[in-house]
């Protein structure tokens, strides 16, 4: 049983195993202690595929076509997605308050652009769906506008050129 055990995710009376939480009832658990327990759980969940993504990626620079070695062979369709979308999805464009498939949905899309969308995103509170309509040219919850597309887009390259240019937009602009 104890080989079992996921350490990264166990704490107290909290033992993470492959198939479930064991608790131990034997320990008084303040309901503070369990709310924080599922926060970070939660943490982990949001962070899990990105984490596997650069694990892949780092060990792909690292050792070349070795790493391949360690990926098992039913989770490999899986793991090549968080791995691509890991490595075109640069850190300091993710979005922690975004989830991992509003990133999937922008990975194909340049730099700038990403973090334009994600933006977005985060502001406009988009689902993954909507975020992947913007991201191919349209928004799906209604017509056509070319006009509050262009507004919008100007919106999200002035957060670009402060954030992450730290200068404020082209007077041009």
């Amino acid at each position: 049983m104890t080989s079992d055990i996921i350490p990264a995710i166990s704490h107290g009376a909290f033992t993470a195993t492959p198939t479930g939480l064991l608790i131990d009832d034997k320990q008084e658990i303040p309901y503070e202690l369990w709310e924080a327990y599922g926060k970070a759980l939660r943490r982990v969940e949001g962070a899990i595929q990105w984490v596997i993504g650069d694990w892949l990626n780092y060990g792909e620079r690292r050792y070349g076509e070795t790493y391949a070695q360690a990926v098992d062979q039913q989770q490999v369709d899986s793991w090549k997605n968080y791995k691509w979308v890991a490595a075109k999805v640069k850190p300091s464009t993710r979005v922690e308050s975004l989830s991992w498939s509003h990133h999937r949905e922008i990975a194909h899309l340049p730099d700038d652009e990403q973090a334009a969308m994600l933006y977005l995103a985060r502001e406009r509170e988009l689902s993954v769906r909507q975020l992947g309509a913007f991201a191919n040219g349209h928004d799906p919850d209604r017509p056509y506008d070319p006009k509050a597309w262009a507004r919008l887009w100007k919106k999200a390259c002035k957060y670009w050129y402060r954030k992450y240019l730290d200068i404020e937009t082209p007077s041009w602009y």
